[in-house]
């Protein structure tokens, strides 16, 4: 149960990351 919730925050963190750069390389272009 821990680890699903670890794993669900991890996800979103990634999300996070990927959402960001992606701005990032949107405002580049």
């Amino acid at each position: 149960m821990l680890l699903r919730l670890f794993q669900s925050l991890w996800n979103c963190t990634e999300s996070n990351h990927y959402n960001a750069q992606s701005v990032r390389f949107h405002r580049l272009k």
